[in-house]
């Protein structure tokens, strides 16, 4: 009966550690592993690889912008940066400002 027993919570414990897998159907936000049908075609491989480069490269020109910015505004240039559509707008109260700063 004692082996029983042991036999009985052996099967129990081992059946409770089993690791389960990940679904390969799933997608996640993994940059390298994005999941969404791991053994899936070409087309949606090329697909998630092609966001993930935007996203990288998109990433490094928005710095870039940043540090250039930056730089200008430490050595004392007025910029100004908005949308295009607001440049108009955004330049005139700039310049009205100014001109009441220095007036």
């Amino acid at each position: 009966m004692r082996l029983h027993c042991l036999t009985v919570t052996l099967i129990i414990v081992a059946a409770s550690a089993r690791a389960d897998v990940g679904d390969p159907q799933v997608r996640t936000d993994h940059p390298w592993y994005p999941g969404e049908l791991a053994c899936s075609t070409f087309a949606r491989l090329f697909a998630t690889q092609a966001e993930l480069y935007e996203r990288v490269v998109a990433e490094d020109v928005q710095e870039a912008r940043a540090r250039a910015l930056a730089i200008l505004r430490r050595r004392g240039v007025h910029t100004i940066d908005v949308p295009a559509e607001r440049l108009t707008v955004a330049t005139i109260q700039r310049y009205l400002e100014l001109k009441s700063r220095y007036l």
